[in-house]
């Protein structure tokens, strides 16, 4: 044999092991990736009951399709009675429970389109006694595109309630908070 045959053959052979490295390499790296997203030792798997621990139920289900014509977001927050809306203090944070004597009841919104004036309303629905805790309030402007803040005092004594938002009378958002 030439040495340029010999070459050729060195060649690939040393391709084919660099071949063979490579796919061991990929191989664990991917392993270690699935390794990774389930580091509790648990099973991926979801099962009937996990699904049913994080399902709160309401009342009523909103209108997805005009959810989605509207806003992107619709979620409750809370600021420290006394504190306005606005930077750099007064960004309301996420909550779902909320203390009478201490918290401002705050919705926090992101929208997509303009929502005309007069259009968007609201209610809060004692879940305990299935009945209104309000008539429902229609907000007197429009709301713009982007972020959206809003508080008010808390209306009412502990319990469990929802605060429903519609859009031209249609059920865009029920979300369920507690007060203690």
């Amino acid at each position: 044999m030439s040495n340029r045959t010999l070459l050729y053959i060195a060649i690939a052979l040393l391709s084919v092991l660099l071949l063979i490295i490579a796919g061991v390499i990929v191989f664990f790296v991917l392993n270690n990736e699935v390794d990774d997203e389930n580091t509790d030792g648990k099973d991926n798997e979801t099962t009937e009951e996990d699904e049913t621990e994080n399902i709160i139920t309401t009342s009523e289900q909103p209108d997805m399709t005009k959810f989605n014509e509207y806003f992107t977001s619709i979620e409750l927050g809370k600021l420290p009675i006394g504190v306005q809306v606005g930077p750099p203090n007064g960004i309301p944070q996420a909550a779902d429970e909320f203390n009478k004597d201490i918290d401002q009841f705050c919705t926090n919104m992101t929208i997509i389109k303009t929502i005309p004036t007069n259009s968007v309303s609201a209610v809060w629905y004692n879940a305990d006694t299935k009945s209104n805790l309000n008539n429902k309030v229609t907000l007197p402007q429009a709301l713009q595109i982007g972020g959206s803040s809003g508080c008010e005092s808390i209306i009412s004594t502990a319990g469990r309630y929802e605060y429903k938002i519609y859009v031209d009378d249609v059920l865009v958002a029920d979300l369920p908070f507690q007060v203690e």
